[in-house]
């Protein structure tokens, strides 16, 4: 048993991927207050439709903060 390092062989290109990742309620929620702050329009992607998140944007609405869904898993917050 050979206790030296294991080498790794260098790729022969660079990877250049995206990888979309689920969305999550914590992010979502934080972005919707960004938004609900900034002036003028925002509009959010990636949005988690979740108990939570559904009421965050009741709450900015009970406060006067309009929330539309303008595409799948898009917001746009004014």
């Amino acid at each position: 048993m050979s206790s030296g390092p294991i080498l790794i062989p260098r790729l022969p290109a660079s990877i250049h991927r995206t990888w979309p990742i689920p969305g999550s309620k914590s992010i979502t929620n934080r972005a919707l207050v960004l938004a609900a702050l900034a002036d003028g329009e925002t509009v959010l992607d990636n949005v988690l439709a979740s108990d939570d998140t559904g009421h965050m944007r009741r709450c900015l609405e009970a406060i006067g903060i309009q929330t539309r869904d303008t595409g799948p898993g898009e917001v746009t917050v004014i």
